[in-house]
């Protein structure tokens, strides 16, 4: 995941020499429910936050890479979940270089998974960790001042895991849901520059 991350902020500095855009670089809180599939009543709500960089190359179109660290840990210590992804979005923006920019997302990447299992005494009983893909689609609005924007965005997300990859000799997580879908809430600042 972080060569890929790697990977990535490289062709964006790539392109960005080639071709004189805007960026931008922020942070953001984010808030995000996901149950498993048919599972809608174990639901379980994730909060954190993460970075973003930001590439816009014409007046419609922009790129988002983003890094999150999203944890649910359940009442008295007993479950926690940690959810670290990365995801490369494109983003349409409907009013372009207006102060409210209105835009449409989608965003593909990768999410590292960790659930933890403790005793009441407080020691671990069960760590599981799966590599999960995840795909990312919806809407935001951006209200912008010179370099500064200030912007909420409701993404629906959709996580999957596909155990036949797994090395030979490693089991499938019996905590992590296979497939989990939901929403996310963002709030992000961005320095534009």
């Amino acid at each position: 995941m972080r060569r890929l991350s790697l990977a990535l902020v490289m062709v964006l500095a790539a392109a960005g020499a080639a071709h004189a855009g805007e960026w931008g670089i922020g942070f953001r809180t984010a808030a995000q429910t996901i149950a498993a599939e048919g599972g809608e009543d174990n639901a379980l709500h994730l909060s954190g936050g993460g970075i973003q960089v930001r590439w816009r190359w014409s007046p419609r179109w922009s790129l988002e890479l983003t890094a999150e660290g999203l944890v649910h840990e359940s009442e008295g210590g007993a479950y926690t979940r940690r959810m670290d992804p990365g995801t490369l979005a494109i983003r349409y923006h409907l009013t372009p270089y207006r102060r409210w920019d209105w835009y449409l997302l989608f965003g593909v990447g990768g999410t590292h998974t960790e659930v933890t299992y403790r005793k009441a005494d407080g020691q671990t009983m069960v760590v599981e960790t799966a590599e999960e893909a995840h795909a990312h689609f919806g809407a935001g609005l951006e209200r912008r001042w010179r370099r500064l924007g200030l912007g909420a965005e409701l993404r629906f997300v959709g996580l999957s895991r596909d155990d036949e990859q797994l090395d030979e000799g490693v089991a499938p997580s019996s905590v992590i849901p296979a497939d989990e879908s939901g929403a996310q809430l963002n709030l992000a600042l961005t320095y534009y520059f």
